[in-house]
């Protein structure tokens, strides 16, 4: 989560404010615990802020990067190409 890209392979479960979140290292792990602004990210669609261990993840880069979405939706509106 913290580096916003499929990782391949099995992640770090890091809770928090009983939230599960995931990283790689412990690097990973002090920084989702001590900025919480790493653990969230704007849904490209909505514009609103989404926490990352909540949002509908999806691999939208072809380097494996993800993208947060506020649900399955407005995932589904931004494969098409549209918006609200």
């Amino acid at each position: 989560m913290v580096n916003n890209k499929f990782m391949g392979e099995k992640q770090i479960p890091i809770l928090i404010d009983g939230i599960t979140y995931y990283g790689c290292c412990k690097m990973c792990e002090e920084q989702l615990k001590e900025d919480a602004e790493v653990r969230f990210s704007i849904d490209p669609v909505s514009g609103n802020k989404v926490n990352k261990a909540l949002a509908f993840i999806a691999v939208t880069g072809e380097d494996g990067a993800v993208t947060y979405f506020e649900n399955k939706s407005n995932y589904i509106i931004y494969q098409s190409g549209t918006k609200n």
